[in-house]
């Protein structure tokens, strides 16, 4: 957070637009003293310039720097408000003219958000905060919200877990200078913006555009498994944009049955759209804790199935069973995939996803093996994270960064977990 403020420090004083989270939503800021910043405010969102801004403090104590007569009442407001509180004060000065309203009256908010907050109190003077979208639109509460014209028009954007991201890329690529991996954080964000719009985009694209996007080769050697009567399980990652594999019926016929695992969403209304998103083009969902299960009564009823699994997430402390050098960091992985392969005899493949260009993707089917029970444990985990490794190095900006894929050890596991019986060492007790 400290690099951030400063940052944004150096951007306020030199006239520029920053990007920040406030307390409310996030914003568009500047310094509310300088005229020409206020003004490219004002043309960022396409706003009239009679529409007055508001503008945070970090203290009411400092209301009388700028209000000609701070009302008694307005201190108790803002001592008693819950919620944050925009107060309108008439005489107000000190600021820029074009951010006034008649009788010369501005909005001001004190903030106790921890970040707006301590950029004010650094900063010394007041700060704009206007929604960071264009006049007329949605107003973002979260940073994926905000649109890539907003982005691209601030001069700093407090960047979504900034300091993870740039840690893992460090850690990952040691054989980078920091030069190389500041591009890769630079166009990592710029891609993760987009790839927010088109998940959302998938709500209402054709079949046509869909498949024009979102291609596929190597669908033959799937079809000829299950041709074969041995169904797929195939792994891949939080690569690309992998909402749109979900359009893989499409390409392989409607004699195959198409599912996805996936974590059911602690809110309701947000699971039921999900699953309609990655349901729509003929595919189904599975809960992960019915995965075994609806395999089982997929087969018994006699259906060729392709199952996708998303298995570079972070495992539970007491799942964790075997561990690998990825991206040079010991890592614990997933292995649930491999067992089921195994237990259902199920070809395993991977899918190699490229970003061809903006909003275009291709993925190509690799087998890693026809035969799971001949393999040796954690053999099959092993080659797909050998192949995931592949992809990410040779395009490194499409990947989740900002999942905090490292924040288990192996140190901390063995504190809180048997490693015999894998299970929590507080239920040992």
């Amino acid at each position: 957070m400290k690099e951030d403020i400063q940052k944004c420090i150096e951007v306020l004083k030199k006239g520029g637009l920053i990007l920040y989270p406030t307390d409310t939503i996030w914003g568009i800021g500047c310094d509310a003293t300088n005229a020409k910043a206020v003004q490219k405010v004002y043309a960022l969102k396409k706003r009239a310039d009679n529409k007055a801004l508001i503008v945070l403090l970090d203290s009411e104590e400092h209301l009388d720097h700028y209000v000609v007569d701070v009302p008694e009442m307005a201190s108790e407001l803002i001592h008693v408000a819950v919620k944050p509180l925009t107060i309108v004060y008439e005489g107000a000065f000190n600021v820029a003219p074009n951010l006034l309203g008649d009788n010369d009256s501005l909005g001001i908010r004190v903030s106790n958000e921890k970040f707006s907050h301590e950029l004010c109190e650094k900063f010394g003077r007041p700060i704009v905060s206007t929604s960071a979208n264009v006049s007329g639109e949605p107003s973002p509460k979260i940073f994926s919200e905000v649109t890539k014209k907003i982005v691209d028009g601030v001069d700093y954007v407090v960047k979504y877990r900034r300091p993870l991201v740039r840690k893992h890329l460090f850690d990952s690529f040691p054989e980078k200078n920091e030069a190389e991996r500041i591009k890769i954080e630079k166009e990592f964000y710029s891609w993760f913006c987009d790839y927010i719009v088109e998940t959302i985009k998938l709500f209402t694209m054709s079949k046509k555009q869909v498949m024009k996007r979102m291609q596929f080769t190597g669908v033959e050697k799937i079809r000829k498994s299950c041709q074969n009567g041995q169904s797929c399980a195939v792994y891949l990652g939080h690569y690309c944009n992998w909402e749109w594999v979900t359009s893989l019926p499409l390409w392989a016929g409607e004699d195959i049955t198409f599912g996805q695992i996936y974590h059911v969403l602690e809110n309701s209304v947000f699971d039921k759209l999900f699953l309609y998103l990655r349901n729509r083009l003929g595919a189904i969902s599975i809960p992960m804790a019915e995965t075994l299960r609806k395999i089982v009564k997929m087969r018994q009823e006699g259906k060729q199935i392709v199952i996708g699994f998303i298995a570079d997430q972070v495992p539970f402390w007491n799942n964790i069973h075997y561990w690998t050098d990825f991206l040079h960091h010991d890592t614990p992985v997933l292995t649930g995939t491999e067992k089921i392969a195994i237990k259902a005899n199920f070809a395993v493949y991977y899918l190699d996803m490229q970003r061809v260009k903006r909003g275009y993707y291709k993925g190509e089917f690799k087998l890693l093996t026809d035969k799971p029970k001949e393999c040796k444990e954690f053999e099959i985990t092993e080659m797909y994270f050998r192949e995931l490794e592949k992809t990410i190095q040779r395009q490194p900006p499409y990947w989740l960064w900002t999942h905090n894929r490292w924040k288990r050890t192996r140190e901390q596991w063995l504190k809180v977990v048997d490693p015999l019986t894998h299970k929590m060492r507080r239920d040992l007790q």
